[in-house]
């Protein structure tokens, strides 16, 4: 107890209590939000590596089943490189079609479009984040590659429609 300068005694020890009760679920919130937007951000990260790796694999891959081959090496790699990620299938989608340069010239490019769900670690964090959806975080990324080793000189192409060659996976909702 300490004197006051009237002379009235005066009571600090509860104080420092509840100030601790207070800025403890603060600091713990945004410890936990850190921790799970570094997650998500890793997992996303791993996304784009894997969507990108199976794009240039898409661009320099020749002969038939180019597509499903690209879907195999895509979905493989976010088994491996994407961290946090939902149980269950990643959705993969490869898409090949032509284009016009800006040369005039046509070629072929192949779209690559990976999709998983990340896992929300702490609901609560989910909710102040936005996150509400109970299945997870949706994490999406899309890589465009021209296909190389092919003529370039081209006038028009023929117009074809989308085989099962030319195109793979589901497509991500």
């Amino acid at each position: 107890m300490q004197l006051t300068p009237g002379g009235f005694r005066r009571h600090n020890r509860g104080q420092s209590l509840t100030e601790f009760a207070i800025v403890v679920p603060l600091l713990l919130l945004l410890l936990f939000g850190i921790i799970q937007v570094g997650v998500t951000y890793g997992g996303y990260n791993g996304l784009i590596n894997s969507v990108r790796e199976a794009a240039r694999y898409g661009s320099v891959c020749t002969g038939a089943g180019c597509g499903n081959s690209t879907a195999t090496r895509l979905t493989s790699g976010i088994h491996t490189g994407v961290f946090g990620y939902k149980s269950g299938s990643p959705t993969a989608v490869v898409a090949y079609s032509p284009y016009q340069d800006s040369a005039g010239l046509w070629n072929t490019q192949v779209s690559v479009t990976g999709c998983v769900r990340g896992i929300v670690f702490i609901p609560i964090i989910g909710n102040v984040l936005g996150w509400t959806d109970p299945s997870g975080v949706y994490l999406k990324s899309t890589e465009v590659f021209r296909v190389e080793g092919q003529p370039t000189a081209i006038a028009q192409p023929t117009p074809t429609p989308a085989s099962a060659a030319d195109t793979a996976g589901a497509t991500c909702s």
